[in-house]
């Protein structure tokens, strides 16, 4: 069933731009990566955070639009934490060394109206395919920035059902 949505969703949409909403980059003020080249334990995450439905005035043409929200993230961590602190989030989140979390728009048109179930759809399976690349490059080049010592942004994987 999923699936017939997805083909009907995608029929149904053109993307138009991804383009990044907001971001919030977080270091703690005693780390300082350009002298501690430690190893550091890096943490991905990411998750659509919702939809809005739109039109915009395109050439005095009002065009219907829906605007997924997506958010994606790192942290970095020191390495080899003991399992107590490790295995409880209260405790590593004093540990964080550093935190970029990134929010982007996906603007797609509509060329038919979408069901719910469509659009949720959609959003689940492509949207974080549409956005990876932007975040890949973000966060690439955040990271550089901040002189944090080079990690690679994990392929975008399919879930498995």
């Amino acid at each position: 069933m999923s699936d017939q949505l997805l083909i009907s969703a995608v029929k149904k949409l053109e993307i138009d731009d991804i383009s990044l909403a907001s971001c919030n980059v977080c270091k703690k003020d005693d780390f300082v990566p350009t002298f501690n080249k430690d190893v550091l334990n890096i943490q991905f995450i990411n998750m659509l955070t919702g939809h809005s439905l739109g039109d915009i005035n395109n050439n005095d043409d009002y065009v219907n639009v829906i605007i997924y929200h997506y958010m994606a993230g790192f942290r970095a961590l020191p390495k080899d934490l003991p399992e107590d602190i490790a295995s409880n989030e209260e405790s590593l989140k004093k540990r964080i060394l550093v935190e970029v979390k990134a929010e982007f728009n996906a603007i797609y048109f509509m060329k038919e109206e979408l069901t719910e179930e469509e659009i949720n759809v959609f959003g689940a399976s492509n949207v974080g395919f549409n956005v990876w690349p932007y975040w890949r490059e973000f966060a690439s080049s955040i990271s550089t920035r901040m002189r944090l010592p080079n990690f690679i942004i994990p392929f975008k994987r399919m879930r498995e059902e």
